[in-house]
């Protein structure tokens, strides 16, 4: 027999078996290692990023416990693109994120195992076609084979479509589900977004004022932000303005008496809110508080609501993200993040003080 070809046989079964051993330490390792604990721990990442309009970092990440976690991180450093930079972050603030029941004990079980069998050397196929400003949704997972975490690509979409060749790939996302890039809503919010082109004139933030100073016959204060950035206020019935006016400019006429021009906010500022509105989570669930927002050096009123307002080419939906009453100090608010900001926004406008000089 040629010596070269038995030379270059036997180096190839050198490197294929040293592949598989590695693989095999790793599983060893990876489930009889008593150091992590699996119910606390990142077993697998979503990162969904995007520069098309301006820096955007969601997505989410399931536990070893099965439950599935949503995070918006598109306030934060541009370093936490990076995976690992990802990780350490949202392993750091775990408490700070609320979790819901995604997989079963079973399926949990599973997906670790199918984990733990991907081959170190499993092919990864990337599609030659590159969209451009399409974002990028990419699927890790998290193994552990030392005190140091393992980043696994599973499957990616968006700019560029890629899979890892493994069939324990494809059973995890069996079991994550057709949609395991849009679980969280988050893209298909952003989706509409981008394909929603804005004229203007649409209404997308109110603040609302109700019962002013004790005063029950007065309407109520309504102040209004347009996608283009213009703010106005005036009195009248809000809730013909959610329920018929179609949340226009020209359409709000029959329904609020006095309106004023008091001010624009920046384009930066106009294009932040645009996207914290569009990305915010319709289906978050709502907390009681103790305490309200109120702003600073102005006499409070009894009521108060705030709305933001989503598009998409179906229409508007109005997003009440919280309401209180200032003199008893309670209020009731969305735990989504995006719509906290975006009111927050709103509420730190230079315009507010001229607003209330409206009302009082």
């Amino acid at each position: 027999m040629n010596k070269k070809f038995v030379a270059s046989f036997c180096l190839l079964c050198f490197l294929l078996a040293s592949c598989s051993g590695k693989d095999n330490e790793k599983k060893k390792n990876g489930q009889e290692n008593l150091n992590v604990d699996y119910s606390q721990t990142i077993m697998f990442i979503l990162s969904d990023t995007s520069y098309a309009n301006g820096y955007e970092n969601g997505g989410y990440f399931v536990l070893g416990d099965g439950s599935k976690c949503f995070f918006d991180l598109s306030e934060k450093d541009r370093k936490y693109a990076s995976i690992e930079n990802l990780y350490q972050y949202l392993s750091s603030h775990l408490s700070e994120f609320e979790r819901i029941e995604y997989l079963s004990p079973e399926e949990t079980v599973q997906c670790m195992d199918y984990l733990y069998e991907i081959e170190e050397c499993s092919e990864i196929k990337k599609d030659a076609i590159y969209v451009v400003d399409a974002g990028q949704s990419d699927l890790y997972g998290v193994r552990f084979t030392s005190d140091t975490p393992e980043f696994v690509m599973l499957k990616g979409e968006g700019n560029l479509c890629w899979e890892r060749l493994d069939e324990n790939v494809e059973k995890i996302i069996g079991l994550f589900g057709e949609e395991w890039a849009d679980e969280s809503d988050y893209l298909q919010r952003r989706r509409k977004a981008l394909e929603y082109e804005f004229s203007g004139d649409e209404v997308v933030a109110m603040l609302v004022n109700v019962d002013i100073t004790g005063k029950t016959d007065t309407d109520p204060a309504i102040l209004l932000v347009y996608a283009d950035g213009a703010v106005e206020a005036g009195f009248g019935d809000y809730g013909e303005v959610l329920t018929e006016s179609g949340l226009k400019r020209q359409s709000l006429e029959n329904y609020i008496a006095g309106r004023s021009y008091l001010g624009n906010l920046g384009n930066d500022e106009r294009k932040r809110l645009l996207s914290l509105i569009c990305n915010l989570d319709t289906k978050s669930p709502v907390e009681d508080r103790s305490s309200s927002i109120v702003a600073p050096c102005v006499e409070p009123t009894r009521q108060y609501y705030r709305y933001c307002v989503q598009w998409s080419k179906e229409g508007a939906t109005y997003v009440k993200v919280n309401q209180g009453n200032d003199q008893k100090g309670f209020t009731s608010q969305l735990k989504d993040e995006a719509a906290k900001r975006a009111v927050e926004l709103v509420v730190d406008g230079a315009f507010m003080e001229a607003w209330y000089d409206m009302q009082y």
